[in-house]
């Protein structure tokens, strides 16, 4: 009788336990619902709430997409400190989010960036969470989730790995596509060894000089590294191609994003614009880019975009990279990438 008494009450305050954490779960759903409807868009149609980046609709979203793709990595932080927005995606690129990890090794990459770009990256937050009109967006790795009406509850859902939980909310999952881009040339010049940064995968250059830098007098300076990065991804609403070159270094505890002293990027690209992911047919562009800059850690960004579901191919990005760091000598690479 005793042992049927206590299973009872272990019954009765688990199920209390259970109806006051969905109580308090639901109340914060509707707290966060009222914040957003008291803060106004602002004249971009633009507005941050709860470390969450919202755009009024599409158009507001492509003419935001547009001037950040024509700013610097400064101008960028600066968007960010003007929106109040502090949990954006380009922190975690740049290792300056509280979450970034650090490499033990540059050759270990144990781990894939969601976004590669500092312009997308800087209105997506940490989780990969931004709002277009009453649709949240959910970028992962290899998919996207679009949930309509606002609906934190299948967010949260998401992040616990069982979107079932949520059979109100019509989650809609799109595939993300990646194209990964090779290095299928490369020459360089000053510098015989760096760091290759192709869809996410880390790989060494061709050459077999075990050199990572040198200073003009010939010494090693085995502290600091180069990686080179190009992409091409699609997402739900937003296509981009881009390349950057970001600096590294090794302190105390491992290897991490640092200011360059000067860095620039070059790039060609010609590349095939359709509607379909699975149509290799539409139309073919070339465009050009570059960006310098001095005491950054990141150099370059997006060479062309669109926003709307349209899908890139890149079909050929040549591109020149150029780094100086703590007394190296200047390194110049040039890469064909297919």
């Amino acid at each position: 009788m005793k042992y049927f008494l206590k299973i009872s009450l272990i019954l009765i305050v688990s199920i209390f336990l259970i109806y006051s954490c969905s109580e308090e779960q639901e109340e914060s759903f509707q707290t966060i619902d009222k914040e957003i409807a008291q803060i106004d868009y602002n004249s971009d149609g633009v507005k941050v709430v709860d470390d969450v980046v919202y755009f009024k609709n599409a158009k507001a979203f492509a003419k935001t997409m547009q001037a950040l793709n024509e700013k610097k990595e400064k101008d960028l932080e600066n968007w960010e400190i003007e929106n109040g927005f502090a949990a954006s995606y380009r922190k975690v690129l740049n290792g300056t989010s509280k979450d970034s990890l650090i490499y033990l090794t540059e050759t270990d990459s144990a781990f894939s960036y969601i976004i590669e770009s500092p312009e997308f990256a800087t209105v997506v937050n940490e989780d990969g969470v931004f709002v277009i009109g009453d649709t949240i967006h959910k970028i992962t790795y290899s998919v996207e989730y679009m949930i309509p009406d606002l609906d934190f509850s299948a967010l949260s859902a998401i992040d616990l790995g069982d979107i079932t939980k949520s059979a109100k909310s019509n989650i809609v999952t799109y595939e993300i596509t990646r194209q990964k881009l090779t290095p299928v040339c490369l020459k360089s010049a000053a510098v015989t060894e760096s760091y290759i940064m192709g869809s996410r995968l880390l790989r060494k250059n061709y050459n077999t000089d075990p050199l990572v830098f040198m200073n003009d007098e010939g010494d090693l300076l085995e502290k600091i590294s180069a990686h080179l990065h190009a992409w091409c991804n699609n997402y739900s609403n937003y296509s981009e191609i881009g390349v950057k070159i970001v600096g590294r270094k090794r302190g105390t505890f491992g290897w991490r994003n640092d200011n360059m002293w000067y860095a620039a990027v070059s790039a060609e690209t010609t590349y095939l614009q359709s509607y379909s992911a699975d149509n290799y047919t539409g139309v073919i562009y070339e465009k050009t880019y570059s960006r310098s800059g001095t005491n950054e850690s990141t150099v370059g960004g997006n060479i062309v975009t669109n926003s709307g579901q349209t899908y890139f191919r890149c079909m050929e990005l040549n591109c020149t990279y150029t780094y100086q760091d703590d007394y190296s000598q200047t390194g110049v690479w040039e890469i064909t990438w297919e």
